[in-house]
């Protein structure tokens, strides 16, 4: 609780933090006192949860350590008896799922499916209209931003009709109940100010089109200034003036990519989020620097490019070397039925 009071992290790591508490306090280990509790039991502990993924187990293993770690400093237990010191990490049973972004061809066939579909919602009690949803689709595949992101814009403050730049600060997060709220900083935003850096990051409308972005930008806005109950000037948001629910989002982007027939062998469907990785993926394919990437798209660093898209990465080297010099250029994506179609909505 005190590092969500100083600022160090934010509620929604907290409320993660009180999740990963409750199965150590839940657990058989917390009837054993810090002073009688064996390594082996700690091991076995850990070793039960390798159900949870990799990075659920590694925060795990964090928090038992912070905890023992206290208790040396409060001389509970000594240093040499501290038996988290022996621990090893457990490898977590659950596979590691690559990336999944739509290829060229899928962006351009969801890009005019979504232009000249008529009833992207389906009931009418759905709480989206369909250009909402249209021009909230298109904004992710043209500038790579997170959903929680594109639902905190305010239309009078994040975007740069001069300078041609959309403007991010902030984020959607969750309060101490789970219930989405407007957040005052970015998902890095305490990372970038522990180090010194702005929390402020500048998306150009000419990654892909400016024409199109704007015509896109031009057009919500309307509808935003339309709709009596959007009191915060929201770019995206419901239409009681809520702000946008990913879980909701998700679903209709599923539902969409599935009547487009796009990436049916997906088990679980499509998800909002792969616009972001199809923005990387297109980016890198067009032969941009990943620092340049990285400072886009929010990653701190390009050690998160390399990690997260090293497979992308090893498939565009691999099709260099069979078309050595070659690029995807900007037209490829958008041609001039895509933009004629988008320009026209």
């Amino acid at each position: 609780m005190k590092n969500l009071e100083i600022g160090k992290i934010k509620q929604t790591t907290q409320n993660k933090n009180e999740y990963e508490y409750r199965k150590i306090e839940t657990s058989y280990i917390n009837e054993i006192s810090m002073q009688k509790i064996t390594y082996n039991q700690l091991q076995d502990f850990l070793d039960l949860h390798r159900y949870l993924s990799q990075s659920e187990l590694n925060k795990l293993v964090q928090k038992l350590k912070a905890g023992f770690n206290r208790a040396v400093i409060e001389k509970i237990i000594a240093y040499a008896d501290n038996p988290m010191l022996r621990v090893q990490v457990p490898v977590s049973f659950k596979e590691i799922k690559e990336v999944v972004a739509f290829d060229l061809e899928e962006e351009i066939k969801l890009l005019k499916y979504i232009a000249t579909t008529e009833r992207l919602v389906k009931s009418n009690k759905c709480n989206y209209d369909k250009d909402t949803i249209r021009n909230l689709i298109i904004c992710g595949l043209f500038t790579g931003t997170r959903i929680g992101e594109l639902g905190s814009i305010n239309y009078t403050k994040h975007i740069d009709f001069k300078n041609k730049n959309l403007i991010i600060t902030t984020t959607l997060t969750k309060d101490k109940n789970g219930h989405i709220i407007l957040g005052n900083e970015t998902k890095t935003g305490r990372y970038k100010r522990l180090k010194g850096k702005k929390d402020i990051r500048y998306i150009p409308f000419a990654l892909f089109d400016s024409a199109i972005l704007t015509h896109i930008l031009e057009n919500q806005i309307k509808i935003a200034k339309e709709n009596k109950y959007n009191k915060n000037n929201l770019l995206f948001c419901q239409k009681d003036g809520q702000v946008i629910s990913h879980i909701r989002i998700n679903s209709i982007f599923k539902r969409i990519c599935r009547e487009a027939k796009i990436k049916l062998e997906l088990d679980t469907g499509c998800h909002f989020h792969m616009t972001r990785h199809t923005v990387i993926t297109r980016l890198i394919e067009m032969g941009t620097d990943p620092m340049v990437i990285a400072s886009w798209v929010g990653h701190t660093n390009t050690r998160q490019i390399e990690e997260t898209y090293g497979h992308i990465l090893q498939n565009f080297k691999n099709w260099q070397l069979e078309n050595p010099g070659k690029y995807y250029k900007k037209e490829d994506l958008i041609t001039k039925e895509v933009k004629k179609l988008l320009l026209n909505l």
